[in-house]
């Protein structure tokens, strides 16, 4: 009697065991074989998302390799032109890392707030950074400085070295390089940048060559030099786009060329920063990349 109630005992035990795996089994099977709509959207976007990320991050170290170059052109023009620092405006994705593990909806959301504040910020330290620049522009006190190129349909090919510490063509050591050249055929016509006063005209067979100098609102003065021909006198006023000579070889030349200077207040700028106003953005960078990267000057 008493065996047989052990024997119902360990046969009920094991009717419930097995009954439970095979329900643990049945549920994994199904588990996964059907899957609800929702789970197959979920899977098929983080296949996506997988497949995507190297490119998006690729894309993003070259965005902020661009975003340093650009961020440091900016703030010399800004400097140059309005005499101040420009704004520091934070990054977007700064202390970000992108990664391949899965989040859950709540993570997702926390960091979707957070990008979203930054852009928010961000848009409104943009904001501002416009309003002090058109606020410098409606001051009665602000004057335009010199925004044309002193050729007329000038190609990024024909910049030369800018302003800094190059080599001179003919004491082949560094000196310094105060100005921008530009190479073009002979003859090719030189324009005032803006407008102003002749404030000199001179004729030399030596050093600069022939030159004309002329005296802007604001402090600015340009300058330009080497020319072969000049078509305007000291004391006369000029419009921006008004020929004042044409590009030569005269004075220590290398080859036919404009040597362009801008100064304010007795300090050389870059002259490549005030050409961003008759030049389209891609030109324009592709003209800061020749200019700094040629090591020789033609002067």
């Amino acid at each position: 009697m008493r065996l047989r109630t052990y024997r119902a005992i360990f046969w009920t035990f094991g009717v419930v065991v097995v009954s439970l795996l095979l329900s643990a089994v049945y549920y994994l099977v199904f588990a996964l074989i059907f899957s609800s709509e929702t789970d197959n959207r979920l899977r098929a976007e983080n296949r996506m998302y997988r497949r995507y990320l190297p490119d998006v991050r690729s894309s993003v170290e070259l965005l902020d390799d661009e975003l340093d170059y650009l961020s440091a052109r900016d703030a010399d023009i800004y400097k140059e032109v309005f005499k101040a620092d420009a704004p520091s405006v934070s990054r977007l994705l700064e202390g970000e890392v992108l990664v391949s593990e899965q989040y859950s909806d709540a993570d997702l959301l926390k960091r979707a707030t957070k990008q979203s504040m930054r852009a928010v910020k961000s848009m409104e330290k943009t904001e501002e950074c416009w309003r002090e620049i058109f606020d410098s522009l409606a001051s009665a006190g602000f004057v335009m400085p010199p925004m044309i190129t002193p050729v007329e349909n000038l190609h990024y090919s024909n910049v030369g070295a800018s302003l800094g510490d190059k080599m001179n063509p003919f004491l082949k050591i560094t000196t310094r390089h105060e100005g921008l050249d530009i190479i073009a055929p002979a003859m090719t016509p030189v324009i005032a940048t803006a407008p102003g006063v002749v404030i000199k005209v001179q004729s030399n067979l030596s050093g600069h060559g022939n030159q004309v100098e002329i005296s802007h609102p604001g402090g600015y003065v340009t300058r330009y030099y080497h020319l072969a021909q000049m078509s305007v006198k000291k004391g006369q006023k000029v419009k921006a786009g008004t020929e004042i000579g044409k590009i030569g070889d005269s004075g220590r030349s290398f080859t036919t060329h404009l040597h362009y200077e801008v100064e304010r207040n007795g300090v050389k700028l870059d002259p490549n920063n005030f050409f961003f106003g008759n030049i389209k953005p891609d030109e324009y960078v592709k003209f800061m990349i020749m200019s700094s990267s040629s090591g020789q000057s033609m002067d």
